[in-house]
C-alpha cells in the first residue's frame, strides 16, 4: 500500500511543467489563436464571468468608477425633412466630456465622418433613435489653449508613462488607460440612452468599425444591456488589435477576440467581415468558433455572418447588412427593401460636431487634472475594500495567477524560526 501511494505521488509529480509556458510560447496581436472547446453551458459562463472581470480589471474598471451624474447637454438641434440632430455633451466623470461620434482608427477625413452620419441617419429614418459617440479621436477642435483631455494617439503614450506612478499612489492596480476610458464612456453613454424616455431599454444595440468594432464586443461583453450588436472587421483569430485604444496589460492573458466576442452569447449578434483583412478567414473559423457558443445556449440562429468583398471597411455594403440585421431583430422587419440606403442629404461635417466653435465647460480638466482625479478615486476605493475574498482576487487579477482546482504537488522549504 506504501509503495502504491509513492509511485501516485512520484507520477503526479512528473506532471509539473519544468518552467512557465508562457515564457516560452510567447503570445502577440497577430498570433493565431484556436477558440478553446466547451461541452456545457455550466463550463462556458463560469468562463465568462472570468473574463468579464478579466476585461474590467485590465481596462482600469474594475471596481467600475462610481457613477456621478451625466448633467448632459443637449443643444444645436437640427430639423430635417426625414431627421432631426442634437447634439450633446456628457460628463462620463467629473470634468471629463463626451461628445460626438464612434468610429475606428480611420484618418479623420471628411469623408469617413460623413459616411459615419449617415450611417446613424439611415438609422434614424428607419424609425429608431440613434446616437453617435466620440470616443475621444474625432470632435476635438485644436483651439490653442482650450482645456481639455485629448486621447489623440500622438499622446496616447503618457497613460501608460504614468501606469507606475498611479500603483504608488493609489496602492492599487487601478490605472489610466485609453481603453478603459472609451469603454467606460461606452457604457455611461447607455445610462444616457436610458433616460431618455422614447429609448426602449429592450431594444439598445451598437455597432462600429475597426477600433469601433473592438469597443462594441468589449462593451457588449460587460453590459448586458446592449442587447443586439453588429462589430465590424475585428473579431479575428489572426489579429487582436493596434491600438492602445484596443490593447491594455492584461487583457487578452490566455484568451483573445474569440472568446471576448462570444461574451455576447446568446444576444443577437451579426458579425460583419471583409474579404481584405484580417477578417478574411471569418467564415471558416470565427464563425464556427463564436457558433459554437451560441449552440451551447440552442440559439444558433442568432448569429449572423456576412463578408464583404472588400479591404478594411464600413462601406455601404457592410452598413446595409448592418440595417437589414438590426430592422429584423429589433424592429421585426424583414422586407429588405426597406433598409437599402437611400440618398439623404448630410449636414456639413462643422454643423454636426458638438464642439465646433464651443468651448467646454468651465469645469472641464486638463489631462493632468484628469490623471490625478482618477488616482484619488483609486485611492479611496483601496482604503474602502477591506472583504479578503474581493482582495485576493484582484491580486490574482495583477499577478496573472489562479488557485490550482488540484495540487499536483506540495514541497515544504527551509524554515528558520
Amino acid at each position: 500500500m506504501r509503495l502504491f501511494i509513492l509511485l501516485v505521488a512520484t507520477a503526479a509529480w512528473a506532471q509539473v511543467p519544468s518552467q512557465d509556458s508562457r515564457n516560452t510560447n510567447v503570445v502577440h496581436t497577430d498570433t493565431h489563436f484556436t477558440m478553446p472547446v466547451y461541452k456545457t453551458r455550466a463550463e462556458w459562463e463560469a468562463r465568462a464571468a472570468k473574463l468579464r472581470r478579466q476585461i474590467l480589471f485590465a481596462a482600469g474598471l474594475e471596481p467600475l468608477p462610481e457613477r456621478h451624474p451625466l448633467t448632459p447637454q443637449i443643444f444645436g438641434r437640427i430639423e430635417n425633412k426625414d431627421y432631426s440632430i442634437e447634439k450633446v455633451l456628457l460628463q462620463t466623470l467629473p470634468g471629463y466630456y463626451l461628445a460626438g461620434i464612434c468610429t475606428g482608427l480611420w484618418e479623420r477625413r471628411d469623408g469617413f465622418r460623413r459616411a459615419d452620419a449617415a450611417r446613424a441617419l439611415e438609422l434614424r429614418t428607419a424609425g429608431t433613435s440613434a446616437a453617435l459617440l466620440d470616443p475621444g479621436a474625432g470632435d476635438q477642435p485644436g483651439a490653442a489653449g482650450l482645456r481639455r483631455v485629448r486621447l489623440r494617439h500622438g499622446r496616447l503614450q503618457r497613460y501608460g508613462a504614468n501606469a507606475a506612478r498611479l500603483r504608488e499612489r493609489a496602492r492599487t492596480t487601478v490605472v489610466v488607460r485609453p481603453l478603459g476610458l472609451q469603454l467606460w464612456n461606452s457604457m455611461r453613454s447607455v445610462d444616457f440612452l436610458l433616460s431618455l424616455p422614447e429609448v426602449d431599454a429592450g431594444r439598445i444595440a451598437m455597432t462600429g468599425e475597426s477600433g469601433g468594432g473592438t469597443q462594441t464586443f468589449l462593451a457588449t461583453a460587460v453590459d448586458d444591456r446592449i442587447r443586439y450588436s453588429a462589430p465590424v472587421n475585428m473579431i479575428s483569430a489572426i489579429m487582436q488589435g493596434g491600438s492602445p485604444c484596443e490593447n491594455a496589460p492584461g487583457l487578452r492573458l490566455g484568451t483573445s477576440n474569440l472568446e471576448i466576442g462570444a461574451l455576447m452569447a446568446p444576444r443577437p449578434m451579426l458579425m460583419i467581415a471583409a474579404t481584405g483583412d484580417w477578417t478574411r478567414n471569418t467564415p471558416k473559423e470565427e464563425y464556427p468558433a463564436l457558433s459554437s457558443i451560441y449552440e451551447l445556449y440552442d440559439k444558433a440562429a442568432l448569429l449572423e455572418m456576412v463578408q464583404i468583398d472588400a479591404p478594411h471597411n464600413y462601406n455601404q455594403q457592410s452598413r446595409e447588412a448592418m440595417y437589414r440585421f438590426f430592422g429584423k431583430q429589433v424592429l421585426g422587419q424583414r422586407d429588405e427593401k426597406q433598409f437599402v440606403e437611400r440618398n439623404i442629404r448630410v449636414e456639413k461635417l462643422q454643423d454636426m460636431l458638438a464642439l465646433h466653435g464651443r468651448a467646454l465647460p468651465e469645469n472641464a480638466l486638463s489631462y493632468d487634472q484628469l490623471v490625478e482625479q482618477w488616482i484619488a478615486a483609486a485611492a479611496r476605493q483601496a482604503e474602502e475594500t477591506t472583504d479578503p475574498r474581493t482582495l485576493r482576487q484582484r491580486l490574482s487579477l495583477a499577478l496573472a495567477s489562479e488557485w490550482p482546482a488540484r495540487v499536483l504537488s506540495e514541497r515544504d522549504g527551509k524554515k528558520s524560526f
